[in-house]
């Protein structure tokens, strides 16, 4: 499967959310089929006429069977129209409905139910839209962590917008290569070894995958409640009838599938591009193919049916109905922490003594390089003096450069560790069963992890410029001057590279 692939057609764009007015409709939908079929001598009345009415037993053979009405709600017993109660054998009121009924249905609605509405009902479960700004932080962080002139659209339609990956970091590596392949000596060698450009662009690669899979995960989580939310809805929407047909004694639906779980499957579509504009603009990377070896099939989805065929069953039914599509959104978050975690372990375990962890350095001491001095600087392998002005001119372009990069790897883990002042990552709802949470709880330590990358990758760019400027200056100088040597140099590249790539 390709990002092209990726089917859309399931995709929330649109969400319909329950609201307490729709509870309130089901409680009482529920009262109605309660009343009509589990209280004996109930022949008419619902919860919208306002009363029901019942026509007793007759208590002794000296008692006439009664005709009775209980209100709707309140609970209140009318006999052709004039209060009871005082007739012993009736005992109370015939029955308490509304402490026996209207009540404990309506309780168990609202304590169940409520919690799992949006937070504009009074709810606590987040909508789609809640994680735009953390999906914003992340997109940024992918496209400018792209090395590979990624395109990613915005918008539908005539609205669509194309917006192509950082274009400066990549030249700068490229630039990084030229001057270092055009210089000798063992210490620029071991230099290139460690820091060369094709060091810089796995590392750059590395991490834009795992932005990749944070920010997918950050846009299946919007999905996840996208279609908890229309679940819901549909849910609500289906018991309510079901419950109204019970009561008139006609036969309920079969129920459906949720939805939720496939959440997983277009995770990425928030990231991607929609349908049509790839072939369009072509693409030079699928984000599909980078989260692919992470991301685990989807969880078998629950398929509820209503029971008709009493109020129990029914009751039952609708209510095992409820925590099956809570049981989803959790095997769903299940599942998006399994890609979380094995995209952390992809990036900082290391299997195996010779591999090459794509997402940090993990450094070791360039020693030879560090410790060269003058005459290991402009002496090649054989001892040979090398050219000493174009060496110079070389490590101090390459070393603007790489503070460069430095600075833009700082400057990405300062925006993806603001992001959850966006909204907080950890989301939560209490409902049957205890409920569910929203973003697993591994998430924010994927976060911290990216984040630390960043901050250690850009801590080394800059201090191997810095290195560049000690040795070129036979580590003489205060780091104060150094760091403001380095600084120069790097805006001096800067501009150029922009001048030469027509960036404003």
């Amino acid at each position: 499967m390709t990002g092209e692939d990726v089917d859309f057609g399931n995709f929330e764009d649109s969400v319909t959310y329950t609201t307490s007015g729709d509870l309130d409709k089901l409680a009482e939908a529920m009262i109605d089929a309660y009343m009509r079929r589990s209280v004996p001598g109930v022949v008419d009345g619902s919860c919208k006429e306002g009363r029901f009415e019942i026509i007793t037993p007759r208590p002794t053979i000296n008692h006439q069977a009664k005709r009775l009405y209980v209100s709707y709600p309140g609970g209140q017993w009318t006999e052709d129209g004039g209060l009871i109660g005082g007739d012993p054998d009736l005992g109370y009121d015939y029955f308490d409905a509304d402490g026996g009924v209207y009540e404990p249905i309506k309780q168990a609605v609202d304590t169940y139910l409520t919690p799992m509405l949006s937070k504009g009902e009074g709810g606590q479960a987040p909508k789609a839209e809640d994680f735009d700004s953390q999906i914003s932080v992340l997109q940024h962080a992918m496209q400018e962590l792209s090395v590979s002139g990624e395109v990613r659209t915005t918008g539908k339609d005539a609205d669509t917008t194309i917006e192509v990956g950082n274009v400066l970091v990549p030249e700068y590596i490229s630039e990084i290569e030229a001057e270092l392949g055009d210089l000798d000596g063992m210490a620029v060698i071991r230099l290139r070894e460690l820091y060369g450009a094709n060091r810089i662009s796995d590392v750059m690669t590395g991490l834009h995958a795992l932005a990749v899979v944070t920010g997918v995960l950050v846009a299946g989580e919007a999905q996840v409640w996208a279609r908890y939310h229309r679940d819901l809805s549909k849910l609500i929407d289906t018991a309510t009838a079901d419950f109204h047909a019970f009561s008139e004694g006609n036969e309920v639906s079969a129920g459906e599938v949720f939805d939720v779980v496939k959440s997983i499957a277009d995770a990425s579509g928030l990231l991607s591009l929609p349908k049509g504009v790839a072939s369009v603009i072509g693409k030079a990377s699928t984000l599909y193919g980078i989260v692919d070896g992470f991301l685990p099939a989807e969880p078998a989805p629950y398929q509820y049916s209503l029971d008709g065929s009493s109020y129990q069953a029914l009751d039952t039914s609708f209510w095992k109905a409820v925590t099956g599509l809570l049981d989803d959104v959790d095997e769903t978050e299940a599942a998006f922490a399994t890609c979380a975690d094995n995209a952390v372990t992809a990036a900082t375990q290391p299997e195996g003594r010779n591999r090459v962890i794509t997402t940090s350095f993990d450094l070791v001491n360039p020693t030879e390089f560090l410790n060269a001095g003058e005459h290991g600087i402009y002496t090649d392998v054989n001892g040979n003096r090398v050219n000493i002005q174009v060496t110079d001119a070389a490590l101090k372009r390459a070393a603007g450069r790489y503070e460069l990069i430095g600075d833009h790897c700082h400057d990405i883990a300062t925006k993806v560790e603001g992001a959850p002042e966006k909204g907080a990552w950890s989301r939560g709802i209490t409902g049957a069963q205890g409920g569910t949470h929203g973003h697993f709880e591994s998430f924010s330590g994927m976060v911290s992890i990216l984040v630390a990358l960043l901050k250690n990758n850009g801590d080394e760019m800059r201090d191997i410029g810095e290195k560049c400027i000690l040795i070129l200056n036979d580590f003489k100088g205060t780091d104060a001057a150094i760091r403001k040597e380095l600084e120069g140099l790097a805006d001096e590249v800067e501009a150029q590279t922009k001048e030469d790539k027509g960036v404003s």
